[in-house]
């Protein structure tokens, strides 16, 4: 019994770097995105998903390609 909540903790401590992850790649920060993820999982990934880049992320992508 408690195995089973152990196991249902870590998986979701694992599966909220995905949320993150995205929205760290995106510009946004990887921390707020994270606790995020760990809140409401099934809400965070697809709007992770949907977000666009920030500003300084399209700018710094525009630099690296110029």
């Amino acid at each position: 019994m408690i195995w089973s909540r152990l196991i249902v903790v870590l998986l979701l401590l694992g599966l909220a770097f995905i949320p993150a992850t995205i929205a760290k790649k995106k510009g946004r920060r990887f921390w707020l995105w994270y606790t995020y993820g760990l809140c409401i999982l099934v809400v965070a990934i697809p709007h992770a998903l949907l977000i666009g880049k920030t500003k300084e992320q399209k700018d710094r992508e525009a630099g690296k390609a110029g």
